[in-house]
């Protein structure tokens, strides 16, 4: 996202997102975007807004002159309040944010082309208590935690999921027929989590789910246990209480009594 005195461009490479992103945006501020992109053009997809009134209006909204030399910070003005520095830490996630698989011990991040605004955001952080850690990787400042109770925190303090369903997304269930190992998908205009959102579900786990469902017909729970070798009985059960089953039984015997 590109922000200066005559335009708000967004770029994205998402088909998925880019469908998204005018009710999003509409849900922000009540306005709609000037140019649009075509979704049947190959390549990067990009939306702009370019006229001074609506400029205006996004600007006096997030607390900006658009008369004023613009420099990226954070608005520790409009950021006194829990509810408003959660906020805020949801759309810095959902905009540039991504977690890896736990069981590797990898890291969360935040990333930003604005090294600024990044310095600024691990400062609130560090005020929320939070021990972030930075890097500069292709011209991009990251701010990132390894601790995994620190991104558990972090996910809870940010209360991502809420946000997905106050800005109108809906999730559909995890399916053991449909999901993807590490990839949110549409489906049917819903967000369709993969395997790894169970907790502590690697992707070593994961992988073996997909491989293992190839070209079959499940029974029952019992048949999936079988072919996916390296879903342990815990995690058999967590999927199943999330739906991933539907109504499979938990076994392919049949009782006559």
């Amino acid at each position: 996202m590109t922000v200066t005195g005559s335009t708000v461009r967004i770029v994205t490479e998402s088909r998925e997102f880019a469908l998204l992103l005018p009710r999003v945006f509409w849900r922000a501020f009540k306005m709609e975007f000037d140019e649009f992109p075509s979704m049947a053009a190959p390549g990067k997809l990009v939306f702009q807004i370019t006229q001074e009134e609506k400029l205006e209006k996004i600007f006096n909204h997030l607390g900006y002159d658009l008369h004023q030399s613009l420099v990226l910070h954070v608005n520790f003005g409009i950021l006194e309040d829990e509810c408003c520095r959660m906020s805020f830490l949801r759309g810095a996630f959902l905009a540039g944010g991504s977690v890896t698989d736990p069981e590797k011990r990898y890291h969360l991040e935040l990333t930003t082309s604005h090294a600024q605004a990044s310095r600024e955001m691990s400062a609130l952080l560090v005020e929320m208590g939070f021990q972030p850690r930075h890097v500069m990787r292709g011209g991009n400042s990251v701010t990132y935690f390894k601790q995994c109770e620190h991104i558990e925190d972090l996910l809870t303090t940010m209360e991502v999921v809420y946000e997905f369903y106050l800005r109108g997304f809906e999730f559909a269930p995890i399916s053991i027929y449909e999901s993807h190992a590490t990839k949110f998908l549409i489906k049917d205009g819903k967000i369709l989590p993969p395997f790894v959102a169970i907790s502590g579900l690697g992707e070593s786990a994961a992988w073996d789910l997909m491989q293992g469902r190839e070209g079959k017909t499940f029974l029952s729970i019992e048949e999936v246990s079988l072919a996916c070798p390296k879903v342990s009985k815990t995690h058999m059960q967590m999927l199943k209480d999330a739906g991933a089953f539907g109504s499979l039984p938990d076994t392919s015997q049949v009782s006559f009594f």
